[in-house]
């Protein structure tokens, strides 16, 4: 769970993981222990998750996942183009270089409309998402 204190306005419980709209506008998506996918209908209910708590406002995205998730390429191409409607910015929180690579190939492979970054630290994403 999240080390940085910070009021949170609303929070969504889903089967996968929860997801929490936080004072400074951030979104926070914390993956639970067990998640290692990401379905059509998950996507489709983040989608509608992001919409509930940002009132349709494109908003920044902290992603907090303990397991890689895996995606095929339905999967990716959902993304790239419904949640950059979303959201303004995508930091992840991943100190596996692998994965890193991984994401660093996602974007350059399926040019997200919005930015995504990895991080090392949840301190580093939320500094880079507080400018969006």
């Amino acid at each position: 769970m999240p080390l940085l204190s910070v009021k949170i306005l609303k929070t969504i419980n889903l089967d996968f993981a929860e997801m929490r709209l936080r004072e400074d506008g951030i979104v926070e998506f914390w993956g639970n222990n067990d998640l290692d996918g990401l379905s059509i209908n998950r996507i489709e209910t983040l989608y509608v998750t992001m919409i509930t708590l940002t009132e349709n406002k494109p908003s920044p995205l902290f992603v907090a996942t303990i397991n890689h998730i895996q995606l095929n390429d339905e999967e990716k191409n959902m993304i790239a183009a419904k949640l950059p409607s979303c959201i303004s910015a995508c930091a992840i929180k991943e100190e596996n270089t692998m994965i890193r690579f991984l994401v660093h190939t996602f974007n350059y492979l399926y040019k997200p409309a919005s930015p995504i970054k990895m991080f090392k630290t949840e301190e580093e994403a939320i500094g880079w998402l507080k400018a969006f």
